[in-house]
């Protein structure tokens, strides 16, 4: 959605909620939101990082695991390269990584060295 696409948006959504308040519908005011909130399907916006590029199948793959982790069919996958992996995968979605790759487990492996 775009910015002016955001404010258009806000506009109507304030212009209606303070028409439903000036008549004394505060409790249709809910009932919209709440008939809003169960037709809105959020999509998450998720990041695959891969050392090489993926087959489709491979890709598919990895779409099947990021709705398995965020728990949700709702989702835009990107593609990334990043060679510094080495092998597996990374995967974001908002502030959440999974880290699933050879590069991850090599740190993981230092950083318990290191604290002995």
């Amino acid at each position: 959605m775009t910015k002016d696409q955001q404010d258009k948006a806000e506009k109507i959504v304030d212009g209606l909620l303070a028409y439903l308040k000036r008549n004394h519908e505060e409790v249709l005011a809910n009932l919209i939101i709440e008939k809003l909130r169960q037709k809105t399907v959020l999509v998450k916006k998720a990041t695959v990082f891969t050392p090489t590029p993926l087959s489709e199948q491979q890709k598919n793959r990895a779409v099947k695991l990021v709705k398995k982790l965020i728990k949700s069919d709702e989702v835009e996958v990107e593609f990334v390269f990043d060679p510094t992996i080495i092998d597996g995968l990374k995967i974001r979605v908002d502030d959440q990584l999974w880290d699933l790759s050879l590069s991850g487990q090599i740190h993981q492996l230092e950083d318990i060295l290191n604290e002995n």
